[in-house]
């Protein structure tokens, strides 16, 4: 298996265990959530991106290269809550601490290179008021062309 998907397959593992301690629902790739699976985080694979330093100098296009791949969480509670703001503070701060404490996941990044990057609410002027969280994390990890399946 690719290490991609192998950090995308535990990352969701890590954020299942998560969901489901606090009552919660986890999800991969699903862009729609049922009311009634709510609280629920959402994983989407995301994007990634190459460390452009580590091209040029005679370097061998199967050469190893840092990737950072950039999943996608996002954290949904319902709405009807006075201390909504409160209540997805707590879950971002579940959500860094489960995705930059697990050891099989960092195990699967380059020197365990995990970094919290930002997040963003649905709470502001002129923004919807929902209970939305979105997370921003990196993954660090070597890619390796010719170990690829």
């Amino acid at each position: 298996m690719d290490r991609r998907e192998q950090i995308l397959a535990r990352l969701f593992v890590v954020m299942e265990t998560l969901a489901e301690a606090e009552g919660g629902f986890a999800f991969r790739n699903e862009a729609k959530v049922s009311e009634t699976k709510l609280p629920a985080i959402r994983i989407f694979d995301g994007d990634e991106t190459a460390d452009e330093s580590a091209y040029g100098r005679g370097r061998p296009a199967n050469g190893p290269v840092i990737v950072a791949a950039m999943p996608e969480i996002y954290v949904t509670l319902p709405t009807d809550s006075a201390e909504l703001g409160t209540a997805l503070n707590g879950w971002r701060a579940k959500v860094i601490k489960a995705a930059t404490t697990d050891e099989a996941l960092l195990a699967l990044c380059h020197n365990g290179d995990v970094r919290y990057l930002g997040c963003s609410t649905a709470l502001g002027e002129g923004r919807e008021m929902t209970g939305d969280l979105g997370i921003a994390l990196a993954f660090n990890y070597a890619l390796r062309p010719a170990q690829l399946p």
